[in-house]
């Protein structure tokens, strides 16, 4: 399970994306399991476990935004990783 801390940002933290402090992802053979703790609201993303995993530990440590389309873009299409990334944006699982 990966449990976000609270982010403080800074001058250079302030263009990265986060994971919400209040997701809670857990790792499955399937894909990833997300548990977003205010809104009681569950996801499961299908897909290799080990680009998952990577993505959402990236996410952990905070990444730029065209970094996170590339790796997005290894999980669903390309043209659709956009999309992909505003919806947990609205979803307020990235911050």
């Amino acid at each position: 399970m990966l449990t976000q801390f609270s982010t403080i940002f800074t001058d250079k933290t302030i263009s990265k994306l986060y994971l919400s402090p209040y997701v809670k992802i857990y790792y499955s053979d399937s894909g990833v399991f997300i548990n977003h703790t205010i809104k009681s609201q569950k996801y499961l993303i299908p897909g290799d476990r080990k680009i998952l995993k990577e993505l959402f530990e990236t996410l952990h440590s905070g990444v730029d935004y065209q970094t996170l389309l590339s790796k997005a873009g290894q999980i669903v299409n390309k043209e659709d990783a956009e999309n992909w990334i505003a919806e947990f944006m609205q979803r307020g699982v990235l911050e």
